[in-house]
């Protein structure tokens, strides 16, 4: 009897220590690689263009390429997007005089660059874009449009710089219930309208 009360606290002694360590995992370490992806990057580079892609040419400079743009052109880019999440973008661009007003697209999100003229086509900078774009993992189109004149885009590049988190709804949600208790919902019978 006192050998079976031994085995009984020896597998309570354990069951709690494992039940602490899953609890520690859960709360210390778990957060942590749950935020690890934030900081991923990747760069989009004239090589990347598509072969849909309809209108700027890529062409050579120096021991690199830029894609030209004129006046409302659109060039599509295949990216692999390392993980989900709200992404800073940086341009490197020259403009010859010219103020760039180029928009990034992509699922749906669209961003401005915010930049300055630079002095001639050889003269380069990096400027952020306005705002997050939000992109999915994988593989995706990356859509770059130019609404100035002269635009010669060296490199895109992306920093993750937060998730995108989204929590399912428990339940069901049911207008008709709902709609009693205020007069301002009306319930429509099935294929009606109001």
């Amino acid at each position: 009897m006192a050998t079976d009360m031994k085995v009984l606290a020896g597998r309570e002694v354990m069951a709690n220590t494992i039940i602490g360590f899953v609890f520690w995992v859960a709360i210390i370490i778990y957060p942590m690689a749950a935020h690890a992806e934030v900081g991923d990057t990747f760069t989009i580079q004239p090589h990347d263009i598509l072969p849909s892609s309809p209108d700027p040419r890529v062409s050579p400079r120096g021991s690199s390429f830029e894609i030209r743009f004129s006046n409302n052109e659109v060039a599509l880019f295949g990216a692999s997007v390392p993980s989900a999440g709200l992404y800073e973008v940086r341009a490197q661009y020259s403009s010859k005089n010219y103020t760039p007003q180029v928009d990034l697209e992509s699922d749906g999100s669209v961003i401005r660059l915010n930049g300055s003229p630079t002095s001639g086509h050889g003269s380069f900078t990096t400027t952020a874009f306005s705002g997050r774009v939000s992109l999915s993992a994988g593989n995706q189109v990356i859509r770059v449009s130019s609404y100035s004149h002269n635009f010669y885009l060296k490199k895109l590049s992306f920093k993750k710089v937060a998730q995108i988190k989204s929590h399912a709804v428990p339940g069901q949600i049911k207008a008709w219930e709902y709609s009693g208790s205020n007069q301002s919902v009306h319930v429509a019978e099935r294929g009606s309208s109001y």
